[in-house]
């Protein structure tokens, strides 16, 4: 019994030794990245274009070995993107100066509103909470505020209370693309979008870390001639300001790899639409967001851009 044990111990060994060797049965023409031994944290700031790519993405970043933490939220604005990290200041004054704890009270905030915005936790006058909005406006759900009175003229402060960031870590940022689909002359503006966007970055810059890849836009399925020329106006921008830090998204959708990637064979009217700056029919989940075979394309390509980059 003692030699047939030896045998099988020895036959497990040579199979984990040819199975090693062999590449798991792999080709030995494919090259796989050297996985960082330690994990390292990526934080996604976007909206829908990232919610829904979020599957896709935290399994290629597992990959990777990089934990992936996806604070996108669709249909949220650029500001309360920002505002949830603490790099936008704002203030919030009180309806009722009598608060109630573990209940919604509503504020009138100096931001812009943003039905869609993401529940954060933040601290107000020393009080620590929650702050989200509903369809009677933006609240503040204290978690201690037993007896706790406010002055109904001061605008408080809001401070964000968010995680403690390893420098080592990478930020994802796509910032603004309600703002260009939206009709607000001011906050649809590619002024505004680029002014705000490199404020942001420039604050994850200077204040949590200086790993940060800047993803551009692509249009939708029926983008108007206005909405075409804003995602280009930004995207040279962006591109020109973070040069090999910026993914170019909408190129890489209007490229031939996006077929190969997705192993999806375009149509006459797709290729059409590719030349014309217009999201393949194909490639869509709806009027402005790409089916699960994109996301998971998107996702491949954007973590090999990114491990590169900060390997």
């Amino acid at each position: 019994m003692k030699n047939i044990n030896k045998l099988l111990g020895l036959a497990t060994i040579l199979t984990t030794i040819f199975l090693q060797g062999c590449g798991g049965g792999g080709s030995n023409n494919v090259t796989s990245p050297t996985i960082p031994n330690s994990k390292k944290n990526i934080y996604v700031l976007g909206s829908s274009t990232f919610e829904y790519m979020n599957p896709a993405l935290t399994s290629i970043s597992q990959e990777y070995n990089y934990n992936l933490i996806n604070y996108a939220k669709g249909g949220e604005f650029l500001y309360s993107m920002c505002l949830r990290i603490g790099a936008f200041p704002g203030t919030v004054k009180f309806k009722n100066t009598q608060l109630i704890n573990d209940s919604k009270n509503y504020v009138i905030a100096d931001w812009p509103l943003d039905f869609s915005l993401k529940t954060f936790d933040v601290e107000i006058n020393n009080i620590k909470g929650h702050m989200g909005i509903d369809q009677n406006g933006y609240y503040f759900i204290p978690n201690n505020a037993y007896n706790t009175n406010t002055e109904a003229n001061i605008a408080y402060p809001i401070h964000s209370i968010f995680p403690k960031i390893d420098r080592n870590s990478v930020f994802i940022v796509n910032l603004g693309k309600n703002n260009l689909l939206g009709n607000d002359p001011i906050l649809g503006s590619t002024e505004y979008v680029l002014n705000k966007s490199n404020e942001c970055i420039n604050w994850i810059d200077q204040n949590l870390t200086h790993n940060i890849i800047v993803v551009g836009f692509f249009t939708s399925t029926q983008p108007t001639q206005e909405l075409i020329e804003k995602v280009n106006i930004v995207n040279s921008n962006l591109s020109q300001k973070y040069t090999t830090r910026f993914f170019d998204l909408k190129n890489y959708m209007n490229s031939n790899d996006i077929w190969q990637d997705t192993h999806i064979s375009p149509t006459s009217a797709d290729l059409l639409n590719q030349k014309n700056q217009v999201m393949p029919i194909t490639l869509s989940k709806d009027a402005v967001h790409v089916n699960e075979q994109t996301n998971i394309a998107i996702s491949k390509k954007l973590i090999l851009f990114l491990y590169n980059k900060f390997k």
